[in-house]
């Protein structure tokens, strides 16, 4: 029962690889000379990249820990808004409801970065015919990766889901902790948008926007609500609305 209650912070794990991987490439700045390296030809060469990746293993594994400690505040009860548990009809109805609708929306945005790709990269390849090769090398190495993200993620998820014996959400005023996956909002550049509860689907959803490379990105988060929690799952949309509104 205790590890129905609190579940594995599946972030504090995350931040420890990578706290572990900051020491090693921190070692392997000084590495070159410990070795006595020719610092001319690889020494400075093998520093400067591992102080890179130290650099960014610390920050990673900070933002992490900072994730992990949010989280962990969300799985106790004082902080969390709601604690729902489902049944195993319940969870099996939702994860596959939402499984064939992460399928169609993945394969539809593959289809449209598949074109977006195929064209930008036939220009390229025509006007830099001299490379063509490493272009399409590149092109193909692309797709391939987000072949991986549109069809063998959401089957992951998929698998994950299933397999999923104490079925349940956390739910705090900043963050939703749903089968085994962490959303977060009102951290860095994630930000709280809308709060809706479907009545016909049993559903509340929220969405969440955050800024990337690209632009701004916007994540929608589908939350069943169990039988007779109807009621309750109105005071959770209005207690995160009023949030977003104080915010």
């Amino acid at each position: 029962m205790a590890d129905r209650t609190k579940p594995r912070n599946p972030h504090t794990s995350t931040s420890i690889v990578f706290l572990i991987l900051t020491i090693i490439f921190i070692f392997i700045i000084f590495l070159p000379s410990i070795l006595g390296m020719d610092m001319m030809r690889w020494g400075y060469g093998i520093s400067f990249i591992s102080f890179f990746l130290a650099v960014s293993f610390a920050v990673t594994s900070a933002i992490y820990g900072s994730m992990a400690r949010k989280l962990s505040r969300i799985f106790l009860e004082a902080n969390n808004i709601a604690h729902w548990h489902y049944s195993k009809e319940e969870w099996s109805k939702y994860f596959q409801t939402e499984f064939k609708k992460q399928k169609t929306e993945k394969k539809n945005l593959f289809i449209l970065i598949t074109v977006v790709v195929l064209v930008v990269g036939g220009i390229f390849t025509l006007t830099h015919r001299d490379a063509w090769k490493p272009l399409v090398i590149g092109f193909l190495g692309l797709l391939l990766v987000l072949g991986f993200f549109a069809f063998i993620v959401p089957r992951i998820k998929y698998y994950r889901n299933k397999n999923n014996s104490h079925p349940d959400v956390f739910m705090g005023l900043n963050g939703v902790f749903l089968g085994g996956e962490f959303h977060l909002w009102n951290y860095l550049t994630s930000e709280l948008k809308e709060v809706t509860v479907d009545e016909s689907k049993m559903l509340i959803n929220i969405k969440y926007s955050y800024y990337t490379n690209t632009g701004v990105g916007y994540t929608v988060v589908r939350i069943p609500i169990p039988q007779y929690k109807l009621k309750e799952a109105f005071a959770v949309a209005e207690k995160l609305l009023s949030s977003k509104h104080a915010g």
